[in-house]
């Protein structure tokens, strides 16, 4: 564990298997970081102050260009929960995350 990230390396029929681990260890704490979403954070969508019913966190690499975008829920769905927008965040690969918003007043 570093700066709240955990990683768990398994090594098999490996001769060298502690300095493998601190290898793979060092190589996923140098590349990766832990890109914590604070429920307290506020988004605007439109006019309106949103933001994440809880907190959450996902693995990035430390290299990413991360980008928020915040979009519109589809009205077709069936769910009635009063999400209002729904957070996603890109890197260059595509979608890492999405997660429903809500409106700040409701809260």
């Amino acid at each position: 564990e570093r700066n709240g990230m955990d990683v768990v390396c398994v090594v098999l029929n490996c001769p060298d298997m502690y300095e493998r681990s601190c290898s793979v260890f060092d190589h996923c704490f140098n590349n990766y970081k832990l890109l914590k979403i604070d429920a307290n954070k506020v988004f605007m969508f439109d006019t309106v102050q949103c933001k994440l019913k809880e907190s959450k966190s996902i693995v990035i690499k430390t290299s990413s260009n991360i980008v928020y975008k915040i979009v519109p829920l589809d009205k077709t769905s069936s769910d009635t929960d009063e999400a209002i927008a729904e957070l996603e965040i890109y890197n260059e690969n595509g979608l890492l995350f999405s997660e429903k918003l809500y409106s700040i007043i409701d809260s």
